[in-house]
């Protein structure tokens, strides 16, 4: 709800904390070892296989599939799979979505807190966002922080990541001038209409 920025200290940027997620998505056949080898079998089963929520729509039907899912204060990072480490929940694949309302367009940063085993990928409403080289090797994700551009009104985040290693936990944190950050409104849930007022909490 937008009730999710209120008493946020937005010097430091402005954590999206409620979430709607979906998962786990498992690697079939596949059996979680640690090993090098292991690891690139399933980067590369989840980096083609395609799940329902990778065609990012979200009827009322499917909307029962989610579950509310919050950022742990500590660090302003889900954890699907409560931490657990890849050896005990096995390698899983989530969804997490959310929806953040700005008052006009413009150009905000936006990082991506997570351990470095984590593989994500992120959308902003249609615009895929910059990832890292995957000269890397296995592990590729979303360059943070970069610059992304908001539309006035509603702006979909879709999430997509999965971990190769520890645990899977990711996050994000909005950046900009405090008093651009509290004209902003997060919502879990698909939009209907738009916020009452511009500034301060509803």
């Amino acid at each position: 709800s937008w009730a999710q920025i209120a008493f946020t200290p937005l010097t430091g940027g402005l954590p999206v904390r409620a979430w709607l997620v979906n998962g786990p998505w498992k690697a079939k056949e596949l059996e979680y070892t640690g090993t090098g080898e292991n690891k690139r079998q399933f980067q590369q089963f989840f980096d083609s296989a395609t799940f329902p929520p990778d065609d990012r729509s979200l009827s009322a039907d499917e909307l029962k599939t989610w579950r509310l899912l919050n950022a742990r204060p500590i660090d302003d990072c889900l954890y699907p799979d409560d931490g657990r480490p890849l050896y005990h929940s096995g390698c899983h694949l989530y969804f997490a979505t959310t929806w953040i309302w700005s008052p006009k367009a413009q150009e905000i940063g936006i990082e991506f807190p997570m351990q470095h085993q984590n593989n994500l990928s992120v959308w902003l409403n249609d615009t895929k966002l910059s990832e890292t080289s995957r000269e890397k090797g296995v592990y590729h994700t979303v360059e943070s922080p970069q610059t992304v551009a908001l539309k006035s009104g509603w702006n979909r985040l879709f999430l997509r990541g999965y971990a190769l290693g520890y645990d899977l936990h990711f996050g994000t944190i909005l950046k900009a001038d405090p008093d651009r950050l509290w004209q902003l409104r997060l919502s879990t849930q698909p939009p209907a209409r738009e916020p009452r007022s511009s500034g301060g909490p509803p």
